[in-house]
């Protein structure tokens, strides 16, 4: 997903991504405007795909490390 205003979503940490996102999210709400609200919806929409990706990174590499220590070859 591509946002003009939003170039490269690697640049923030995750939780500046989560402060975004909630910022936008309250913000959202709070408008009337249609269009302004559907370019708000895609920045959210890029957060949220961003955040689920490396949420989903971490855990993978957790999980490897939690099954090294249960499997015991001796």
């Amino acid at each position: 997903m591509f946002h003009p205003i939003e170039e490269n979503l690697n640049n923030y940490t995750t939780p500046q991504l989560e402060n975004r996102m909630q910022d936008l999210s309250k913000k959202f709400f709070m408008t009337r405007n249609p269009e302004v609200k559907n370019q708000m919806a895609t920045l959210i929409e890029m957060y949220r795909l961003e955040l689920r990706s490396r949420y989903a990174q971490e855990m993978a590499k957790n999980q490897d490390k939690d099954l090294d220590n249960l499997i015991n070859v001796s």
